[in-house]
């Protein structure tokens, strides 16, 4: 089940998690993927201190997995400040998994695994191009594999 809910003023842990408690069927026993696009957005709609609330969300985020102990997990995007990291920098120690992404070109990232708590491998995973028909971002050498003139990453 996917349930869309358009963020206005005034959010804060406490509205989303009603909001959420509604969305959610309590007579199944199925995982809850919270999707966040982005907290700056929300916190920037937010009545109060920005550093302030940009804690309460991302603390909120944290306990509520880990309480959960997996069953409510939670993805958020964040807009980076000039030196290339989250703004409020805490977010990236409250995370399991921190993916930074730096924009290359035209449908072109570069991604760096920067931490993950659960395995190793942390670091540069190189360009990826946006593929349009999958909604994936894959590897810039896989762009060879299809065809010359493909419109799948346009």
């Amino acid at each position: 089940n996917l349930h869309y809910h358009a963020v206005g003023k005034g959010q804060d842990a406490s509205s989303l998690t009603l909001t959420i408690h509604h969305c959610i069927d309590h007579t199944l026993d199925t995982p809850i993927l919270i999707v966040i696009d982005s907290i700056n957005s929300i916190v920037n709609l937010s009545h109060g201190s920005y550093l302030s609330l940009l804690k309460e969300i991302g603390l909120w985020a944290m306990f509520s997995r880990r309480l959960s102990a997996g069953d409510v997990s939670f993805f958020i995007t964040a807009e980076t400040n000039k030196s290339g990291e989250v703004k409020g920098e805490a977010l990236s120690f409250w995370s399991d998994v921190y993916l930074k992404m730096k924009w290359k070109s035209e449908n072109v990232v570069d991604m760096n695994l920067a931490k993950t708590r659960r395995t190793a491998g942390a670091g540069p995973m190189g360009n990826h191009l946006r593929n349009w028909s999958t909604g994936r971002f894959e590897p810039e050498e896989q762009r060879s594999l299809y065809a010359v003139g493909s419109d799948i990453y346009e």
